[in-house]
């Protein structure tokens, strides 16, 4: 099999790895600025966000393990500034960083923008039905992509996927992610199925969960009670409880101990189609 690689470059401002960031490829024209809320008067003074103004933005509201991520998608003419709105407003409070993708108003018009706007809201909507994320945008817009730019868009887009996806948050439905290779635990009779894609840990609708036996952190004894309150866990007709939505989990052991209560070692407990463990596909190999 050929490998193949893909360059991109990246500045950490004042040196920081969990401050501002930007990303971009040397060969594409949109830049990529990674903003903690906490960070948003330090963003303003990058040199060229004056003029890289024109994009689309997600604000990503970080949850605790097991809950879902809120996002929401918009466009904006101004760049940065655009966030110090959102920041004094209370509608959308919940939200902790920000990923914007800029380009010069030349590139990114207001056609273009709109498109990318579009696909974003498009794709998240998608997600939030396998879910993954809690869209906070309303209505989806019911702007039409002209034959013209629709090219330009869809290849934006694709940049803007790989990045997203590439930050832990994926623009693909859940469902997605059934072609990759599934994990299972059948301990305690409990039968359940997840993916794991190096970072986190997604425990797969229809999996069984262990009511009887308490996790071993309150945290996810309340993640448990919220859900069966909810009905995302419920009873099937045979009487066993089941999760009715996909989950993720910061860690394999957080994924098991929720379904199976106590405290197990996911590494060794999620087990694939040929019984080898987590531990010997992603750790051995």
């Amino acid at each position: 099999m050929t490998m193949k690689l893909k360059h991109m470059e990246m500045y950490f401002m004042d040196n920081d790895a969990e401050g501002v960031r930007v990303a971009w490829f040397p060969s594409h024209v949109l830049k990529t600025y990674i903003v903690p809320r906490t960070k948003l008067k330090e963003a303003k003074q990058l040199v060229d966000h004056d003029r890289l103004e024109h994009g689309v933005y997600f604000l990503i509201g970080d949850t605790a393990d097991g809950e879902k991520t809120k996002i929401y998608s918009g466009q904006t003419t101004q760049g940065v500034q655009r966030l110090m709105t959102h920041d004094a407003t209370k509608d959308l409070d919940s939200w902790n960083k920000a990923i914007l993708f800029l380009a010069d108003s030349h590139t990114f018009n207001k056609d273009v923008i709109s498109g990318l706007e579009l696909l974003a809201i498009q794709a998240t909507k998608e997600c939030e039905k396998s879910g993954r994320y809690k869209v906070m945008n309303g209505q989806t817009p019911t702007y039409q992509i002209d034959i013209y730019h629709q090219g330009d868009v869809d290849s934006y887009f694709e940049d803007i996927k790989f990045f997203m996806g590439w930050l832990g948050y994926a623009l693909i439905p859940s469902e997605g992610k059934k072609s990759s290779r599934i994990f299972h635990t059948t301990h305690r009779g409990v039968v359940a199925q997840g993916v794991y894609s190096g970072e986190r840990f997604e425990v797969l609708q229809g999996s069984m969960v262990n009511v009887a036996k308490l996790p071993g952190l309150k945290s996810y004894q309340d993640l448990r009670a919220e859900l069966l309150k909810s009905g995302a866990i419920s009873k099937d007709e045979k009487g066993i409880y089941r999760l009715n939505e996909n989950r993720s989990f910061g860690t394999p052991s957080g994924a098991s101990d929720f379904i199976l209560g106590g405290s197990t070692n996911g590494w060794t407990e999620w087990k694939d189609a040929n019984g080898l463990t987590l531990d010997q596909v992603y750790r051995a190999e």
